[in-house]
């Protein structure tokens, strides 16, 4: 997978009841679809997977738990990271 972080999609239908559906429902999902889309993303056990796609795959998660989670202490910082975001979209 050279250069792409591919995608599996055997068992994606039980990889989404296993995490908790679409959430579509009234309850958010027990796993943010965001995080589902890269754990889908994963490669095989034993598969070749360059260093620089893990690190990238990492980097996403990492940016990922930064908008989904937030950091109780922190709720000042991320009304301005938000704000700040607002006034950057085009």
């Amino acid at each position: 997978m050279p250069g792409n972080l591919g995608s599996r999609d055997e068992g994606a239908g039980a990889q989404e009841r296993d995490l908790g559906g679409s959430g579509g429902g009234g309850e958010p999902p027990a796993i943010d679809p965001i995080i589902q889309g890269l754990l889908s993303r994963l490669p095989k056990s034993g598969d070749v997977w360059p260093e620089a796609d893990r690190k990238l795959w990492l980097q996403l998660l990492e940016g990922s738990f930064k908008l989904i989670y937030k950091d109780k202490s922190d709720k000042k910082a991320h009304a301005r990271r938000t704000l700040t975001m607002c006034w950057r979209a085009p």
